[in-house]
């Protein structure tokens, strides 16, 4: 009884509590004109091309993460608000990596959040320019989450409705990010798009899913569309085993495209694109 009283005699401290991280949270997420690590100046076009069709940032807490996000006109009219969120690859940037796909997202008609997952080390070597990235899936499928619940609140983009699109060293995440959000009971992605970069069995979360601790088929229900180039050195040809790993795991892969092209060609290639976000919408 006497602990009761003390819960009760604490209640309103508690609740002020709760507002103020609820509240916090919300802050944690804030609008800016560029971000704070210094990304839009290393690529200062790209960034200024970005800024010139409407395009935002988003600054994260505890960054570096970012996102920059892009809404085409008329967006607020459109009955279904789609979203993609793109990841870039190795040394690549939100900026440049989000311009790939704004003629079809404006034909279209769905928004863009281009994540920031990867940014210059701050003391590389003296012979090569290194990078460093999230090293945990889950902790970049927050970023993603977070990246579309906000523009779930500011912009009515529905949650439902999201495609996800990897290229290069994020392409080889696709079944990673399948679980999570799978598993997180978020949902949120109707289509995961790997471009260039194949699915390798010993990433950390893609052992986890082999090993059979979350079932035989822990990727039932989920959807891909897969690109590998014919003159990818890299990954690119890779992507037919990546199929059977992710159709081994319950996945479905709708398309498995190879072009003739080399690593970035579905990134430069429109009709790639089509295919894939008329994919997204038929599902």
């Amino acid at each position: 009884m006497k602990v009761c009283m003390k819960i009760f005699r604490y209640l309103p401290v508690l609740i002020v509590l709760c507002v103020l991280c609820t509240a916090a949270g919300a802050e944690s997420y804030v609008e800016e004109d560029h971000d704070g690590i210094g990304i839009y100046k290393s690529d200062p076009s790209s960034y200024e091309k970005v800024r010139a069709l409407g395009g935002r940032v988003v600054t994260v807490a505890g960054g570096p993460p970012f996102f920059v996000h892009w809404i085409p006109e008329g967006f607020e009219k459109t009955e279904k608000k789609r979203l993609l969120v793109v990841l870039h690859g190795t040394g690549g940037n939100a900026y440049r990596h989000l311009l790939n796909f704004t003629d079809v997202a404006s034909r279209k008609g769905f928004a863009i959040a281009s994540i920031q997952w990867g940014w210059p080390a701050r003391q590389p070597s003296a012979k090569k320019k290194e990078y460093t990235y999230l090293s945990n899936s889950a902790d970049t499928y927050r970023i993603v989450a977070g990246a579309v619940q906000y523009l779930s609140a500011h912009y009515g983009v529905d949650t439902s409705l999201t495609a996800w699109l990897g290229f290069s060293r994020s392409a080889t995440q696709c079944a990673s990010f399948a679980f999570h959000d799978k598993e997180s009971g978020n949902n949120y992605i109707r289509l995961f798009i790997a471009a260039s970069g194949g699915v390798s069995p010993n990433l950390p979360a893609v052992r986890l899913l082999l090993s059979g601790r979350y079932g035989e088929k822990p990727l039932s229900g989920t959807h891909f569309y897969l690109w590998g180039g014919l003159r990818d050195t890299t990954r690119g040809e890779n992507m037919m085993r990546s199929r059977d790993l992710i159709e081994k795991l319950g996945g479905t892969v709708d398309i498995l495209r190879i072009g003739p092209e080399g690593h970035g060609g579905f990134n430069h290639r429109k009709e790639y694109q089509i295919e894939a976000v008329d994919l997204w919408y038929s599902l």
